[in-house]
């Protein structure tokens, strides 16, 4: 199902050259507390609150920009990045692997 899917696994390294060559944009489906107790430099909070009413106003103007959904596992992210599909977003991806394969990959968080 997934290889037929629109939606891509980027891995950690990919995912990075997305961000710094263009203007990809991390978004973070996990848990507030979760996400303030470490999440990837600039990412954006996208709360299973939002997620569930198909609240995706704070990410309208990245409509255009390559959006990488990120969870704690990679399990949730494909759910969320279905449903930013649907509502128009064309340039949707998720990190394989979640939070943990950047946190393997020692790759820096903020809080």
């Amino acid at each position: 199902r997934i290889q037929m899917s629109p939606i891509k696994q980027l891995s950690t390294q990919q995912m990075t050259f997305l961000v710094n060559r263009e203007s990809g944009v991390v978004v973070d489906s996990r848990s507030e507390k979760d996400f303030k107790a470490g999440h990837i430099v600039d990412a954006l909070h996208l709360g299973n609150d939002k997620v569930s009413k198909n609240d995706f106003s704070s990410l309208e103007k990245h409509k255009d920009n390559p959006i990488i959904i990120v969870c704690s596992a990679g399990m949730s992210a494909g759910k969320v990045a279905s449903q930013l599909t649907k509502a128009g977003f064309t340039r949707v991806s998720l990190l394989k692997g979640g939070m943990n394969a950047w946190l393997s990959a020692g790759l820096p968080v903020t809080k």
